[in-house]
């Protein structure tokens, strides 16, 4: 009898260790929703895309350029110079940022980014997100960087 019980220990022991390790690895393999990882918080410039300089990196760390993107399909940020706001439809990996409307205050120094940007926004097809980047492309070509 006591083989029996203790058989039946061993057992039980065995599954809820066995179970445990299961759920472990189940874990890891849990898919990311980037549409909740692109409209969750700010994001932060790193770079944009210029056809004659290659990527452009913002000059200046008092005030990086910003991007938010909510839920509801409305975007809005600071581009060095000015502040702007619009709307963007995103499904899948698409996205396309539509009804760009902006401040327009007069900035030397970080005027290329300024143009840079507002030009850029136009051409984006879709998005990607790596790690902490997220990346804004035209068909397959990363042209705006962001990060967190």
């Amino acid at each position: 009898m006591k083989k029996i019980g203790l058989y039946f220990t061993f057992l039980a022991l065995f599954w809820g260790l066995n179970s445990c390790v299961s759920q472990r690895s189940n874990k890891s393999h849990v898919a990311v929703d980037k549409e909740a990882v692109l409209t969750t918080g700010e994001w932060l410039l790193v770079s944009v895309r210029n056809d004659i300089q290659g990527n452009v990196k913002y000059p200046s760390p008092d005030r990086l350029p910003t991007l938010q993107v909510d839920k509801d399909g409305k975007y809005s940020g600071y581009d060095g110079c000015n502040n702007f706001h619009g709307n963007c439809t995103f499904s899948g990996d698409s996205i396309v940022f539509k009804s760009a409307i902006s401040t327009l205050k007069a900035c030397l120094d970080e005027q290329l980014v300024d143009d840079l940007l507002r030009s850029a926004f136009e051409e984006i097809t879709n998005y990607s997100v790596e790690g902490n980047q997220l990346i804004l492309k035209k068909h397959s070509e990363s042209f705006i960087i962001y990060k967190r």
